[in-house]
């Protein structure tokens, strides 16, 4: 089950790699990767397993299950590339993080619970309007 603090230690994790100094990601770099880690968790990405100092001070995003690995690497501002193998002889590469990625990333890396069980937002019909007549009330006060 992945826990509701999991994308906050992230976080702290991509914050943590600004302690390196010079050898060290830049602050510009670490707010990259920060946006990209809010990326994946919009398009319901998994958490990712590892967030490591890459090479050229690059951030690395990792997961990895079975014999898939993917791997995001945010390289500058602005610029990041992701990558995939699944098994010996299946590679590919690109620079356009769109749905189309957040696709492969999910077939390749599944989650191992719903998104719902875990990011607030409910299925559950009772629960739904439960949280729809707080808001209401809320907006009346």
């Amino acid at each position: 089950m992945v826990e509701p603090n999991a994308w906050m230690r992230c976080a702290q994790k991509v914050s943590e790699l600004g302690l390196a100094g010079a050898a060290g990601p830049t602050a510009d770099l670490l707010v990259e990767a920060l946006r990209l880690l809010l990326w994946l968790c919009a398009e319901r990405a998994p958490v990712p397993h590892s967030v490591l100092l890459g090479p050229k001070k690059s951030v690395v995003f990792g997961w990895q299950q079975g014999g898939a690995v993917v791997e995001l690497h945010a390289i500058t501002p602005g610029r990041s590339v992701w990558r995939t193998a699944n098994g010996a002889n299946h590679f590919s590469q690109s620079d356009r993080l769109d749905s189309t990625a957040a696709e492969v990333l999910r077939s390749l890396i599944p989650l191992t619970e719903s998104p719902s069980d875990w990011d607030g937002t409910f299925t559950d019909p009772i629960v739904q309007r439960v949280r729809r007549g707080v808001r209401r009330t809320k907006r009346r006060n």
